[in-house]
């Protein structure tokens, strides 16, 4: 996942490229993406990175490294809000 502050549809600044103010917006947007991942997906081995201008989201599991881009994609409708559920991490009995 990539989160850029200069891409948030609704800012509480009046910036017109990244200040500190959107970042922190930001960061709330990848921290909520952290959890939803976590707590309703079970996946652990995520990293956040820095990258100038918001953030990057790498997940590690190896379940998502092994899977094809199916279950990818299914992770993406799920974040996304466009899946209420997740059928093939179900099936791998991934919480």
């Amino acid at each position: 996942f990539d989160v850029d502050a200069k891409d948030i549809p609704i800012r509480s600044c009046q910036c017109d490229g990244v200040c500190e103010v959107c970042l922190g917006q930001a960061l709330e947007i990848v921290n909520s993406l952290i959890d939803t991942l976590q707590d309703d997906l079970g996946l652990n081995n995520i990293h956040l990175v820095y990258s100038g201008r918001g953030y990057h989201i790498r997940i590690l599991d190896e379940e998502m490294m092994t899977s094809g881009s199916e279950l990818r994609s299914e992770v993406l409708k799920y974040v996304a809000g466009r899946s209420s559920k997740i059928q093939l991490f179900q099936s791998r009995h991934i919480k």
